[in-house]
């Protein structure tokens, strides 16, 4: 990985580095922390901005170098080995999202949040702010659920509160989803 130094904290899944003494917007993989208007946006910002802030940290590439906005996309780890990703997903202040190709981590950081799940966390520990998946965009493929009941779960979610499938989960339009999922 590159050594760079977070110069800004824009929220709970992307900052700012300086690298090479270039200054570049950098979006943490497989993570999406809540948005400005959503529940436990503040935790999240603060939960990164603490880990992070003026901190040097080693940048790790997956297979994209950027996102569609020109970010650099990055697994980031802290001196101390703090895998910056997986805190951030273990601690309940982000969901797990996947954008292939980048899926190295993908397995590991899905673990982390069923744990986080499981034990009520962050944004877990009041499920009726948070709802069992994201719906505000097209974010999620079947990868990203561990089983069919968890994907079905999201998909019916998001086609009472915002009346379509919008993460076009239900290919066949059957209404059943991700049915290769166990």
């Amino acid at each position: 990985g590159k050594s760079a130094r977070v110069t800004r904290v824009f929220d709970g899944d992307t900052i700012e580095v300086d690298l090479d003494s270039w200054r570049y917007r950098l979006r943490y993989i497989g993570v999406d922390s809540p948005e400005r208007d959503e529940p436990f946006y503040e935790d999240a910002f603060d939960f990164n901005r603490d880990l992070v802030e003026d901190e040097t940290v080693t940048l790790v590439r997956d297979i994209s170098e950027t996102d569609q906005y020109g970010r650099l996309l990055r697994y980031v780890y802290l001196s101390d080995g703090t895998f910056v990703n997986a805190a951030l997903i273990s601690n309940g202040m982000a969901r797990l999202v996947t954008f292939p190709p980048d899926v190295a981590q993908t397995d590991y950081l899905r673990q982390l949040q069923s744990g986080a799940k499981d034990e009520g966390v962050g944004m877990w520990s009041r499920p009726d702010l948070t709802g069992p998946c994201d719906c505000d965009r097209n974010l999620y493929d079947c990868r990203d659920f561990q089983s069919r009941d968890e994907a079905q779960i999201c998909f019916e979610y998001c086609l009472d509160t915002s009346g379509r499938d919008v993460h076009n989960l239900d290919g066949g339009g059957d209404g059943l989803v991700c049915e290769f999922l166990p």
